[in-house]
Protein backbone atom coordinates (compact mmCIF):
# COMPACT_ATOMS: atom_id res chain seq x y z
CA UNK A 1 0.00 0.00 0.00
CA UNK A 2 1.24 3.50 -1.08
CA UNK A 3 1.06 6.11 1.93
CA UNK A 4 2.01 9.87 1.78
CA UNK A 5 1.35 12.73 4.01
CA UNK A 6 0.61 16.45 3.72
CA UNK A 7 1.21 19.07 6.08
CA UNK A 8 -1.40 21.62 5.27
CA UNK A 9 -0.75 25.79 6.83
CA UNK A 10 -2.14 28.94 5.48
CA UNK A 11 -2.27 32.71 6.55
CA UNK A 12 0.85 32.88 8.69
CA UNK A 13 1.33 36.21 8.67
CA UNK A 14 4.55 36.48 9.97
CA UNK A 15 5.24 39.27 12.44
CA UNK A 16 7.20 42.69 10.56
CA UNK A 17 11.20 42.34 11.44
CA UNK A 18 12.19 45.72 9.77
CA UNK A 19 10.54 49.19 9.78
CA UNK A 20 9.67 50.15 6.00
CA UNK A 21 10.98 53.18 4.68
CA UNK A 22 8.41 56.08 4.67
CA UNK A 23 8.79 55.57 0.38
CA UNK A 24 7.61 52.21 1.17
CA UNK A 25 4.44 53.41 2.18
CA UNK A 26 3.25 55.37 0.06
CA UNK A 27 0.94 53.36 -1.36
CA UNK A 28 -1.69 50.50 0.12
CA UNK A 29 1.27 49.98 2.17
CA UNK A 30 -0.15 52.43 4.23
CA UNK A 31 -3.76 51.29 5.35
CA UNK A 32 -2.20 47.41 5.73
CA UNK A 33 0.90 49.24 8.10
CA UNK A 34 -2.14 50.96 10.07
CA UNK A 35 -3.66 47.40 10.41
CA UNK A 36 -0.61 45.67 11.19
CA UNK A 37 -0.13 48.04 14.69
CA UNK A 38 -3.20 48.54 15.31
CA UNK A 39 -4.99 44.50 14.93
CA UNK A 40 -2.56 41.93 13.71
CA UNK A 41 0.49 42.87 15.39
CA UNK A 42 -1.17 41.45 18.72
CA UNK A 43 -2.15 38.73 17.27
CA UNK A 44 0.41 37.39 15.74
CA UNK A 45 3.96 36.48 17.35
CA UNK A 46 7.35 35.19 17.09
CA UNK A 47 6.24 32.11 20.20
CA UNK A 48 2.90 30.47 18.09
CA UNK A 49 5.67 30.65 15.47
CA UNK A 50 7.78 28.65 17.09
CA UNK A 51 5.24 25.86 18.38
CA UNK A 52 4.11 26.04 14.56
CA UNK A 53 7.66 24.83 13.21
CA UNK A 54 8.21 22.18 16.10
CA UNK A 55 5.00 20.69 15.63
CA UNK A 56 5.59 20.35 12.13
CA UNK A 57 9.07 19.13 12.42
CA UNK A 58 7.68 16.35 15.25
CA UNK A 59 4.67 15.38 12.65
CA UNK A 60 7.36 15.05 10.32
CA UNK A 61 4.50 14.40 7.51
CA UNK A 62 6.58 14.14 3.59
CA UNK A 63 5.21 17.27 2.49
CA UNK A 64 4.07 20.64 3.38
CA UNK A 65 1.03 23.01 1.67
CA UNK A 66 1.35 26.79 2.72
CA UNK A 67 -1.51 28.03 0.41
CA UNK A 68 -0.90 32.17 0.88
CA UNK A 69 0.09 34.90 2.60
CA UNK A 70 2.89 34.64 4.38
CA UNK A 71 3.21 38.19 4.87
CA UNK A 72 1.53 41.00 5.00
CA UNK A 73 2.80 43.94 2.95
CA UNK A 74 4.50 42.08 0.20
CA UNK A 75 8.16 44.51 1.00
CA UNK A 76 11.51 42.29 0.05
CA UNK A 77 12.17 41.84 3.86
CA UNK A 78 9.46 39.88 4.33
CA UNK A 79 9.68 37.55 1.50
CA UNK A 80 13.27 36.79 2.64
CA UNK A 81 12.13 36.40 6.51
CA UNK A 82 9.43 34.10 5.33
CA UNK A 83 12.06 31.79 3.20
CA UNK A 84 14.11 31.38 6.15
CA UNK A 85 10.97 30.26 8.22
CA UNK A 86 10.19 27.69 5.83
CA UNK A 87 14.04 26.51 5.50
CA UNK A 88 13.59 25.85 9.47
CA UNK A 89 10.35 23.62 8.54
CA UNK A 90 12.59 21.74 5.91
CA UNK A 91 14.16 21.15 2.31
CA UNK A 92 12.38 23.25 -0.46
CA UNK A 93 11.74 19.80 -2.00
CA UNK A 94 9.47 19.16 0.69
CA UNK A 95 7.81 22.25 0.52
CA UNK A 96 5.05 23.65 -1.69
CA UNK A 97 3.94 27.18 -1.57
CA UNK A 98 1.51 29.77 -3.15
CA UNK A 99 1.10 33.41 -3.09
CA UNK A 100 -1.93 34.72 -1.13
CA UNK A 101 -3.43 38.83 -1.59
CA UNK A 102 -0.70 39.87 1.07
CA UNK A 103 1.96 38.57 -0.45
CA UNK A 104 1.06 40.35 -3.74
CA UNK A 105 -0.37 43.63 -1.34
CA UNK A 106 0.90 46.20 -4.36
CA UNK A 107 2.74 45.56 -7.76
CA UNK A 108 5.72 44.13 -7.25
CA UNK A 109 8.86 43.17 -9.20
CA UNK A 110 9.52 39.78 -9.25
CA UNK A 111 13.20 40.11 -8.26
CA UNK A 112 12.49 42.06 -5.23
CA UNK A 113 9.44 39.18 -4.01
CA UNK A 114 8.41 35.88 -5.11
CA UNK A 115 11.93 35.59 -6.23
CA UNK A 116 13.09 34.89 -2.74
CA UNK A 117 10.52 31.60 -3.07
CA UNK A 118 11.74 30.15 -6.10
CA UNK A 119 12.86 27.19 -4.59
CA UNK A 120 9.20 26.59 -3.91
CA UNK A 121 7.51 27.43 -6.63
CA UNK A 122 8.92 25.88 -9.31
CA UNK A 123 7.78 22.49 -11.89
CA UNK A 124 9.90 19.55 -11.32
CA UNK A 125 13.06 19.35 -13.71
CA UNK A 126 11.84 16.13 -15.40
CA UNK A 127 7.97 17.32 -16.08
CA UNK A 128 9.49 20.62 -17.32
CA UNK A 129 10.25 19.77 -21.14
CA UNK A 130 5.97 18.60 -21.24
CA UNK A 131 4.70 22.56 -20.99
CA UNK A 132 5.50 25.75 -22.16
CA UNK A 133 6.51 27.40 -19.25
CA UNK A 134 9.21 29.42 -17.74
CA UNK A 135 11.16 29.24 -14.53
CA UNK A 136 9.33 30.24 -11.72
CA UNK A 137 5.83 31.06 -13.20
CA UNK A 138 2.40 29.31 -12.50
CA UNK A 139 0.71 27.04 -12.36
CA UNK A 140 3.75 24.64 -11.22
CA UNK A 141 3.39 20.64 -11.10
CA UNK A 142 5.34 18.44 -8.65
CA UNK A 143 5.37 14.70 -8.38
CA UNK A 144 5.76 12.66 -5.33
CA UNK A 145 5.50 9.04 -5.15
CA UNK A 146 2.44 9.28 -7.56
CA UNK A 147 1.31 12.13 -5.70
CA UNK A 148 0.29 15.46 -8.09
CA UNK A 149 0.64 18.96 -6.69
CA UNK A 150 -0.45 21.78 -8.74
CA UNK A 151 0.03 25.38 -7.22
CA UNK A 152 -2.09 28.30 -8.94
CA UNK A 153 -1.66 32.01 -8.13
CA UNK A 154 -4.70 33.84 -7.47
CA UNK A 155 -2.75 36.70 -5.98
CA UNK A 156 -3.37 40.27 -7.36
CA UNK A 157 -2.87 43.69 -6.60
CA UNK A 158 -5.93 45.13 -5.84
CA UNK A 159 -7.73 48.55 -4.95
CA UNK A 160 -7.51 48.97 -1.06
CA UNK A 161 -9.89 47.26 1.51
CA UNK A 162 -10.90 44.52 -1.56
CA UNK A 163 -8.66 41.58 -1.66
CA UNK A 164 -10.46 39.27 -4.28
CA UNK A 165 -7.67 37.29 -6.62
CA UNK A 166 -7.78 35.78 -10.13
CA UNK A 167 -6.42 33.06 -12.04
CA UNK A 168 -6.04 34.71 -15.24
CA UNK A 169 -6.43 33.80 -19.21
CA UNK A 170 -2.49 32.24 -19.49
CA UNK A 171 -2.87 30.37 -16.26
CA UNK A 172 -5.79 28.65 -16.74
CA UNK A 173 -4.73 27.86 -20.30
CA UNK A 174 -1.49 26.13 -18.92
CA UNK A 175 -3.42 24.47 -16.36
CA UNK A 176 -5.24 22.62 -18.57
CA UNK A 177 -1.86 21.60 -20.15
CA UNK A 178 -0.94 20.11 -16.96
CA UNK A 179 -4.62 18.09 -16.51
CA UNK A 180 -4.24 16.94 -20.11
CA UNK A 181 -0.98 15.42 -19.12
CA UNK A 182 -2.55 14.21 -15.69
CA UNK A 183 -5.65 12.32 -17.45
CA UNK A 184 -3.23 9.78 -18.70
CA UNK A 185 -1.73 8.94 -15.43
CA UNK A 186 -3.03 7.44 -12.44
CA UNK A 187 -2.13 10.06 -9.57
CA UNK A 188 -3.63 11.38 -6.84
CA UNK A 189 -3.86 14.94 -8.25
CA UNK A 190 -4.32 18.44 -5.68
CA UNK A 191 -4.82 21.69 -6.50
CA UNK A 192 -3.44 24.38 -4.43
CA UNK A 193 -4.73 28.40 -4.44
CA UNK A 194 -5.04 30.92 -2.05
CA UNK A 195 -8.76 31.59 -2.28
CA UNK A 196 -11.72 29.28 -2.27
CA UNK A 197 -13.19 28.29 -5.69
CA UNK A 198 -16.89 29.07 -4.35
CA UNK A 199 -18.13 32.66 -4.17
CA UNK A 200 -17.87 34.95 -1.39
CA UNK A 201 -20.50 37.37 -0.61
CA UNK A 202 -23.26 38.63 -3.18
CA UNK A 203 -20.42 40.50 -4.91
CA UNK A 204 -17.79 37.72 -4.79
CA UNK A 205 -15.19 41.29 -3.24
CA UNK A 206 -13.01 38.65 -1.35
CA UNK A 207 -13.76 35.78 -3.38
CA UNK A 208 -12.09 34.17 -7.15
CA UNK A 209 -13.14 36.43 -10.13
CA UNK A 210 -12.78 33.92 -11.91
CA UNK A 211 -14.24 31.12 -10.12
CA UNK A 212 -16.53 29.93 -12.81
CA UNK A 213 -13.69 29.50 -15.50
CA UNK A 214 -11.47 27.10 -12.95
CA UNK A 215 -15.13 25.01 -12.41
CA UNK A 216 -15.51 24.61 -15.57
CA UNK A 217 -12.09 23.22 -16.24
CA UNK A 218 -12.71 20.76 -13.07
CA UNK A 219 -15.53 19.73 -14.42
CA UNK A 220 -13.36 18.43 -17.48
CA UNK A 221 -10.68 17.49 -16.13
CA UNK A 222 -10.76 15.17 -12.39
CA UNK A 223 -9.12 16.21 -8.86
CA UNK A 224 -8.93 14.60 -6.00
CA UNK A 225 -8.70 17.38 -3.52
CA UNK A 226 -8.84 21.09 -3.58
CA UNK A 227 -7.00 23.41 -0.52
CA UNK A 228 -7.35 26.96 -0.05
CA UNK A 229 -6.52 29.53 2.63
CA UNK A 230 -7.64 33.57 2.85
CA UNK A 231 -10.77 32.84 4.86
CA UNK A 232 -9.27 32.61 8.40
CA UNK A 233 -11.39 29.29 9.24
CA UNK A 234 -12.04 26.27 8.34
CA UNK A 235 -14.08 25.36 5.83
CA UNK A 236 -15.37 22.28 4.27
CA UNK A 237 -17.26 22.17 0.99
CA UNK A 238 -17.55 19.76 -2.33
CA UNK A 239 -17.63 20.85 -5.84
CA UNK A 240 -19.67 18.32 -7.95
CA UNK A 241 -18.70 17.71 -10.94
CA UNK A 242 -20.01 16.09 -14.47
CA UNK A 243 -17.93 12.95 -12.76
CA UNK A 244 -17.12 12.99 -8.73
CA UNK A 245 -17.13 15.27 -6.09
CA UNK A 246 -14.42 16.87 -5.47
CA UNK A 247 -13.19 18.04 -1.58
CA UNK A 248 -12.34 21.47 -0.78
CA UNK A 249 -10.79 22.33 2.35
CA UNK A 250 -10.15 25.92 3.92
CA UNK A 251 -8.30 26.32 6.73
CA UNK A 252 -7.80 29.38 9.48
CA UNK A 253 -4.57 30.96 10.03
CA UNK A 254 -1.94 28.74 11.36
CA UNK A 255 -0.20 31.34 13.89
CA UNK A 256 -2.72 33.58 15.22
CA UNK A 257 -3.23 34.11 19.09
CA UNK A 258 -6.92 33.37 19.93
CA UNK A 259 -8.74 32.22 22.64
CA UNK A 260 -11.79 30.63 20.29
CA UNK A 261 -11.68 26.86 20.23
CA UNK A 262 -10.22 25.60 16.65
CA UNK A 263 -9.60 28.92 15.57
CA UNK A 264 -5.82 28.36 15.24
CA UNK A 265 -4.99 25.05 13.61
CA UNK A 266 -3.32 23.56 10.49
CA UNK A 267 -4.60 20.15 8.75
CA UNK A 268 -2.85 16.77 8.03
CA UNK A 269 -4.08 14.51 5.05
CA UNK A 270 -2.56 10.82 5.14
CA UNK A 271 -3.27 10.10 1.77
CA UNK A 272 -3.29 6.20 0.53
CA UNK A 273 -3.52 4.02 -2.68
CA UNK A 274 -4.85 0.19 -2.01
CA UNK A 275 -4.87 -1.72 -4.93
CA UNK A 276 -4.87 0.95 -7.12
CA UNK A 277 -7.96 3.07 -5.51
CA UNK A 278 -7.07 6.00 -3.76
CA UNK A 279 -8.33 7.34 -0.36
CA UNK A 280 -7.07 9.99 2.20
CA UNK A 281 -7.81 10.60 6.17
CA UNK A 282 -7.98 14.07 7.16
CA UNK A 283 -6.98 15.41 11.08
CA UNK A 284 -7.06 18.87 12.12
CA UNK A 285 -4.12 19.96 14.39
CA UNK A 286 -5.45 22.54 16.92
CA UNK A 287 -3.61 24.75 18.93
CA UNK A 288 -4.44 25.06 22.33
CA UNK A 289 -3.16 28.23 24.18
CA UNK A 290 -2.92 26.74 27.53
CA UNK A 291 -0.18 24.26 27.06
CA UNK A 292 1.34 26.33 24.18
CA UNK A 293 0.91 22.83 21.61
CA UNK A 294 -0.98 21.46 19.39
CA UNK A 295 -3.52 18.39 19.53
CA UNK A 296 -5.30 16.39 17.29
CA UNK A 297 -8.75 15.45 15.98
CA UNK A 298 -9.99 13.70 12.85
CA UNK A 299 -12.28 15.17 10.48
CA UNK A 300 -14.97 12.48 9.77
CA UNK A 301 -15.68 12.55 5.78
CA UNK A 302 -18.06 10.06 5.60
CA UNK A 303 -15.88 8.27 3.80
CA UNK A 304 -15.21 9.88 0.14
CA UNK A 305 -14.51 7.59 -2.05
CA UNK A 306 -11.84 8.74 -5.14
Amino acid sequence: MLKYSISHISDLHLPIKKKPKYKELFNKRIIGFINWHLNRKNNYNDNIIRDLINDLKKQGSDHLIVSGDLVNLSLEDEYINASKILKKISIPENISVVPGNHDCYIQMDFDKSIIHWKDYIKTDVVLSKYFKMKKNTFPYLKVRNEIALIGLSTAIPTLPFMCYGKIGKDQLRKLEDIFIYLSKKNYFKILILHHPIHKIGPFNYKGLLDNDKLIKLLDDYNIELLLHGHLHKDSITYLKTKNSIIPCFGIPSSSKVNKKAKQTSYNKYEIYKMNDEWNFNVYRRIYKNDINEFMQEKIELNEIKI
